[in-house]
């Protein structure tokens, strides 16, 4: 209505003539109203009201004006030969570059707002969020300003958790259908036949939108094409080209999408339109489950992800076990595909104790194998005492049901998990298998287990060979993993060209899967080679770009911090040691919780900062000496946290960062040449250019001598790797 009445002030035309046909309610009447409002009669002038007759043909009568242009506002299209339809979409929030208002929904509020309450605060950041919220409907905006006369926009941000009791009071003046936003929705919902309406309030409850497909299913009716029309029809669906499927997809406005909830609820309906969606899922899982890791498969998924996590929610709260193992399986894959392992732990402890209560039987086996393979490798690691029992049910479901080829052989591998030697056994037994699958799955876990352990060498040779088994297979989604695993590993020997070439390998496989959160948390590692072969603003733009995110990596760390301290390495690299100073206490000060601060980017995070500060004496002794026992004191109690599971190479980072620090005092620098030392030994990560091994080694060599350096070289030499790990928590020990 806003944009007919603005179309009809620009307009040149000689008369313009507004026709309300709101009270209108049947087909023969519409003539009628027109004809009042342009002033034309039915019957024919005359002074006497018998002498009044029809005049016939009313309908030529009002179009006999020439050049006549109607231009109709309608829920729903007319459906007439010389229509042409002109969707609207909601008013946008954003504006043109420079507009200090915003976009057309906020300057709408804005305006409302100051018109019932001129002094008021009207923050541009809560406004614009507010209008978000309200899908950028006008007359929900306005009802919403109309409230600042009593509240905040805070305030009012806060209530918008049921709109439909706070945005009830509107312009007296209006029609009624207008002066709250239910009777807006209403007016629509009056007008569906009962099986649009069915249609709508059981479509209500996917909050992602939904493919026609999805539709069908929910709905398991064979018309349901014509349902989504009719919806579509009264502007109760937005339509949009879906660019991942090639078709399209139908969403509501949050605001229709509450109100059809709110009718469920009132009709009694919930069980019902629940058990109608739980179908659909459980019959997405089972068609989708087997390919989650195939590049059409976790396009699929990603498109019906947050009706998923929907389903799953409810299946947990109505301690629906089996739904839950069965979605968890299929949505975990999704996130492992996606890098999204914050959707994992928050969702990993309800599933845990879903899985923990479900009966086998009420389970697919793959379903449920993939649960207990996740939540039992999660046990393992935080040495929780349920991972015996997890192992042992994964067992026995291993000897009871067939598994796929994968899954089967990581359930394998879990069994013997706890015996080294045995657990290699069985990565030699599956690298050595003639099915390239079960070699794929067997590389991969060595490639992770010989860098964790510090056998860089053996660890990229694994890798390697699992990039050859990905194109074997055509595994695009190993094929990245391989491709991330030889890029870090390359990273972390300090071969930068033969890192960054990795990385736009896996850069290539990840865009396939949309995991753009995977691609993101390898940027820090990107910024460090860039820096180290001198492209030092592609670094800048990268690590300028990462402060300003508010994502977290898989390790639930702020990617900001890591941005600051890519900044810091570059101007450290830059030569302006003092501003790197600076920047690495920043990029600390976003490590703000205990769990982050247990992450191993931390403890490389501090060993950056202790190195670069001691070489080059950016920071007052005290506090350098402050950071060095706060990186020692991280590194023990980290260990003492995880028990047997040493990352060796984040263990080397510390005594890198340590060492630099330890070989500044005569009295500590036998202490500090010997931590190099086992810091190489253990495959230290080198990252970052603070952390290059050759730097600390020319200036270890020249504080304590060429000759003390090798004695102290042949020294590790002569211990393993166990040995040098138990030696080097000697020297943290230490004091």
């Amino acid at each position: 209505t806003r944009l007919a009445q603005a179309a009809a002030a620009a307009s040149d035309s000689p008369a313009v003539v507004v026709v309300p046909l709101a009270s209108v309610r049947a087909d023969d009447d519409v003539p009628l109203a027109i004809a009042a409002a342009l002033g034309i009669s039915e019957a024919s002038p005359g002074g006497r009201l018998a002498d009044a007759r029809s005049r016939p043909d009313l309908r030529a009568r009002v179009a006999a004006v020439p050049a006549l242009r109607v231009l109709a506002t309608s829920r729903t299209p007319l459906a007439v030969a010389a229509e042409q339809v002109y969707p609207l979409d909601p008013l946008p929030t954003g504006g043109v570059d420079g507009d200090p208002e915003g976009g057309p929904a906020v300057r709408l509020f804005l305006e409302r707002a100051r018109a019932v309450r001129p002094g008021a605060v009207l923050p541009l950041d809560v406004v614009t969020r507010l209008c978000d919220h309200l899908d950028g409907l006008p007359l929900a905006i306005e009802l919403a300003a109309a409230r600042v006369r009593t509240m905040t926009p805070e305030q009012i941000e806060a209530r918008l958790q049921d709109r439909f009791a706070l945005l009830v009071t509107g312009d007296r003046t209006a029609p009624e259908r207008h002066r709250t936003l239910e009777a807006v929705i209403r007016w629509s919902w009056d007008l569906l036949d009962p099986d649009s309406r069915t249609a709508l309030a059981t479509l209500s409850l996917l909050p992602g939108g939904f493919s026609a497909d999805t539709a069908a299913g929910v709905l398991i009716e064979e018309s349901a094409d014509d349902l989504l029309d009719r919806l579509v029809a009264q502007s109760l669906l937005v339509v949009a080209d879906d660019p991942r499927s090639g078709g399209v997809r139908f969403r509501m406005l949050e605001t229709v999408r509450e109100f059809g909830l709110s009718r469920l609820a009132a009709d009694g309906a919930e069980g019902a339109a629940w058990d109608a969606v739980v179908g659909w899922a459980l019959a997405f899982a089972d068609e989708r489950g087997p390919d989650a890791f195939s590049v059409e498969g976790a396009r699929l998924l990603r498109a019906e992800h947050d009706n998923l996590i929907a389903v799953v929610r409810h299946a947990m709260d109505a301690e629906d076990d089996a739904t839950a193992v069965v979605l968890f399986a299929l949505l975990s894959q999704s996130w492992i595909v996606r890098g999204s392992f914050s959707e994992l732990q928050a969702f990993g402890p309800p599933a845990l104790e879903a899985v923990a209560r479900v009966d086998a039987a009420a389970v697919p086996a793959d379903a449920l194998a993939t649960v207990l393979l996740l939540a039992a490798v999660v046990a393992m690691v935080t040495d929780d005492p349920r991972a015996l029992r997890l192992r042992a049910r994964l067992r026995i479901l291993r000897r009871r049901a067939p598994l796929t080829p994968m899954l089967g052989a990581y359930a394998d591998l879990l069994s013997v998990m706890s015996d080294p030697s045995r657990a290699l056994a069985e990565v030699e037994r599956l690298r050595a298998s003639h099915d390239p699958m079960l070699a794929l799955v067997g590389e991969t876990v060595l490639a992770q287990y010989a860098e964790n352990d510090g056998d860089t060498a053996l660890a990229r040779d694994a890798a390697a060979r699992a990039w050859e088994l990905a194109a074997v297979v055509d595994n695009p989604w190993f094929a990245a993993m391989s491709a991330v695993s030889s890029g870090q590993l390359a990273s972390q020997v300090h071969e930068p060209a033969e890192a960054l070439a990795w990385l736009d390998r896996a850069a290539g496989e990840l865009a396939a899967f949309e995991a753009e959160g995977q691609l993101r948390q390898l940027s820090w590692i990107r910024g460090g080679n860039l820096i180290s072969l001198g492209r030092f603003d592609e670094a800048r733009a990268l690590y300028i770009g990462m402060t300003a995110s508010r994502e977290l990596t898989e390790d639930g760390l702020e990617l900001s911090s890591l941005g600051w301290l890519g900044l810091a390495e570059l101007e450290r690299a830059c030569g302006d040691r003092m501003l790197a100073a600076e920047l690495y206490e920043k990029a600390m000060a976003w490590f703000d919780t205990r769990s982050q601060r247990a992450s191993p980017w931390y403890a490389t995070t501090v060993a950056a900062l202790v190195a670069a500060a001691a070489m080059d004496d950016s920071l007052p002794a005290a506090r350098i000496d402050e950071w060095a026992h706060r990186l020692r004191m991280r590194a023990l109690a980290t260990v003492r946290l995880r028990g047997r599971f040493v990352d060796r190479p984040v263990l080397g980072t510390v005594l890198a960062g340590w060492s630099a620090w330890a070989v500044r005092s005569p009295a500590r620098r036998e202490r500090g040449l010997e931590a190099l030392v086992i810091a190489e030994g253990l495959g230290s990560r080198q990252d970052l250019p603070s952390l290059h091994l050759d730097e600390h080694f020319r200036r270890a060599t020249e504080l304590a001598g060429a000759d003390a350096v090798a004695a102290a070289r042949a020294a590790a030499a002569r211990l393993d790797r166990a040995a040098m790990t138990a030696r080097a928590l000697e020297l943290l020990r230490t004091r």
